[in-house]
């Protein structure tokens, strides 16, 4: 059945609805072109698929936090924080919401391609044009205060560093906004974006200052018509605070982005400045990439996924390996490869203190954290820097998937009445359908154990579990799901090669992975292909069996990849392996925890959860596999060869 989607909405009018009766926002250019973007076309397709993990589905939820988060009242701006301990939840507005939405802004699309969500689409229109509407003459994107008595709210910094509370762009954000403006340039084709985004480039390349080979930023925020001083020092030299040189990464990344998407070469040479002063003089670094400076491992791994998109993009070899072994110390130093778990305090019991590893690491791991491991794992195979596809499938099958929030009926029984949080701003906050609106949303800080972050080795600490979302965390989880979904198998020339065996449909090959209920995978073939299948490392190589149409095929093999060779439209593909149960005994945060894994995916874990148990997997310790009903979108636009 065929199926027209917009990517970003087409036809609808600049603005929110006259319903909506939005606040007077003050942006600093109002007055903006009209904007439009084509449609996302696709075929639905709907049949029995196997009741594993489905990024697509994943996808589709997320959509819902991504779009019922966007408040119509304040220009679709997010409510970037959710207080769950409170009786109702409520939503709030504060500073970080427009620092946090490029990262909505930059997923959202992309999650339509791949799960064909056309849910709330008016907030993929209202998004792009409050974005010009917040782009300065000078190219930078200011945050509005007029209409937005939030806009200081938790930014007690701001009237310390003397700027004026007007219009505002975070330095850092730039980084972000790049982003968007390339995604919609790809999206829609307009030469306005493309110019657009090269003012901004522009405009962020006037906030450094430079030295020799490198340059850095001597400011956070800026008001317009701020004259950068040249005589500023590197802003945190020893990397002591989150406003440091590290969060370079996030503008690197966005420069890249650029980059590729219109080829302007200044960006790459000043992403190519930064990423020296990041790896070289930030004092967030070691000269192998290991982690020094404030103990924040979210504030160490998105840079770095940021520099490798760099390295990849300008083929440079030096940084690419860099990047491999920062991730590899992420991966190693502290928590558990086995399920994603990355505390927030990297490398505990190394050069960080034990009373700063307890002050940090407390509240368990962040969802910013496990999205970026499963993307440095992904981009680094992509890179040639070796194969981290079963890293990927660790991390993507466990901690990722059961942090994002997938029903809400726990909420309702966290706390007793008594027991709340305020921040006397209740004009800032929303009640409305404050769980509903969440679901798909990723928790900000969680236990090995529990979607809510509490420390099991303070028991008689009940204060501090962790019972909030932060929207910073949705955005990067969404991203993931991205990278995960549209690199599980790739398309070229003919060549289909099958990265990680999850369910996915394309216009290739569908994909139905057994596991883990059984050591299965079928690919429905539907184009003339050349098919290539990775076998995971759990299993052995020599015990696979291939059949297409239910005869059996002698396999060749390249690594880990099963050389299944040419197949037809209508051939079906089976491949068969070993798979059963192990016992894995992990010590993440000072706790011993025992794992019943299958293949890679915990089916059970002791001690259990508190609140919202993770690992209620009972089925999957079946052998037989079950089966659920599922209407699939198979997009056909372009976009599905975009770079990143």
């Amino acid at each position: 059945m065929g199926a027209a989607i917009l990517a970003a909405a087409v036809t609808l009018a600049a603005g929110p609805p006259e319903e909506a009766k939005p606040q007077k926002i003050g942006y600093i250019s109002p007055e903006i072109p009209k904007v439009t973007f084509p449609e996302l076309k696709g075929e639905w397709q709907e049949g029995l698929v196997p009741d594993t993990l489905d990024l697509a589905e994943r996808a589709r939820l997320s959509i819902n936090a991504l779009t019922e988060s966007a408040d119509p009242e304040a220009g679709y701006e997010i409510w970037w924080h959710v207080l769950l301990n409170r009786k109702p939840p409520v939503l709030v507005h504060d500073f970080h919401d427009l620092n946090v939405q490029y990262k909505f802004q930059e997923a959202l699309p992309l999650l339509r391609y791949a799960s064909g969500s056309d849910q709330n689409l008016e907030v993929d229109q209202a998004w792009p044009e409050n974005l010009l509407r917040m782009q300065g003459e000078d190219g930078l994107i200011y945050m509005p205060f007029e209409g937005r008595p939030w806009a200081g709210f938790h930014a007690d910094w701001l009237e310390q560093k003397g700027l004026k509370e007007t219009q505002l762009a975070s330095t850092v954000a730039q980084g972000g906004w790049l982003g968007n403006f390339a995604l919609y340039y790809l999206l829609s084709g307009d030469e306005f974006w493309k110019e657009r985004l090269q003012k901004l480039v522009d405009g962020v390349a006037r906030l450094m200052i430079y030295k020799d080979n490198y340059c850095y930023f001597p400011l956070m925020a800026v008001n317009p018509n701020t004259e950068v001083p040249q005589d500023r020092e590197v802003v945190d030299p020893d990397c002591t605070r989150e406003a440091s040189g590290a969060a370079a990464g996030w503008i690197i990344q966005g420069l890249s982005q650029a980059y590729l998407a219109i080829g302007y070469q200044p960006a790459l040479d000043l992403a190519r400045k930064l990423a020296i002063y990041m790896t070289r003089h930030s004092g967030c670094y070691d000269s192998e990439g290991r982690f020094r400076g404030v103990p924040h491992t979210h504030l160490h791994t998105r840079p770095i996924s940021g520099l490798l998109e760099f390295a990849m993009a300008s083929q440079d070899q030096d940084f690419i390996e860099y990047s491999k072994n920062s991730y590899e110390y992420a991966r190693d130093s502290s928590g558990s490869a086995t399920v994603g778990f990355f505390p927030s305090t990297p490398g505990a019991g190394q050069h960080y203190s034990a009373k700063t590893v307890q002050q940090v690491a407390r509240y368990g791991v962040e969802g910013c954290t496990v999205a970026d491991m499963a993307a440095l794992a992904i981009k680094l195979s992509l890179a040639g820097a070796g194969d981290y596809w079963d890293d990927a499938d660790c991390y993507l099958r466990n901690q990722f998937a059961e942090m994002q929030l997938l029903k809400g009926d726990f909420v309702n029984r966290l706390l007793p009445e008594d027991r709340y949080e305020t921040w006397n701003r209740p004009e800032f906050e929303s009640s409305d359908r404050t769980v509903e609106r969440n679901i798909g949303s990723a928790m900000s800080l969680a236990s090995p154990n529990d979607f809510v972050g509490h420390p099991l080795t303070w028991p008689d600490r009940p204060d501090s579990d962790h019972l909030f979302l932060m929207h910073c965390c949705t955005g990067n989880h969404a991203r993931a799901i991205w990278y995960a979904w549209r690199h599980l198998l790739h398309h070229r020339d003919g060549d289909l090669k099958v990265n990680l065996l999850l369910n996915r449909v394309s216009p290739w090959a569908d994909v139905q992975s057994y596991i883990p209920y059984e050591g299965q995978v079928d690919v429905k073939v539907k184009q003339p292909i050349r098919l290539q299948v990775r076998i995971p490392d759990w299993t052995e190589l020599e015990k696979t069996v291939c059949k297409v149409n239910q005869r059996t095929r002698e396999l060749r093999w390249e690594g880990r990849y099963a050389q299944v060779g040419s197949v037809k439209p209508g051939d079906v593909v089976e491949l068969f392996f070993p798979i059963q149960e192990r016992t894995v005994k992990e010590k993440m945060w000072g706790v011993d925890f025992n794992l019943v894994v299958k293949g890679n995916s915990v089916v059970f874990i002791d001690p259990p959860g508190k609140y919202y148990p993770f690992y209620q997997r009972d089925h999957y310790r079946q052998d037989r596999v079950r089966w659920v009903k599922r209407r699939q979108f198979v997009a056909t636009s372009p976009a599905l060869n975009w770079p990143y």
